[in-house]
């Protein structure tokens, strides 16, 4: 089982092993800033 990483460029990037998804990091959403407020 060797993990996978896939960026998708000014997204995400996600990493894989086995088949199945383990986690994905989005650095840009596209939601908008006053939807999804920081602290």
């Amino acid at each position: 089982m060797t993990p996978q990483a896939t960026h998708a460029l000014g997204r995400s990037v996600t990493v894989a092993a086995g088949g199945v998804e383990l986690f994905t990091y989005v650095y840009s959403p596209d939601t908008p800033v006053l939807e999804s407020p920081k602290p």
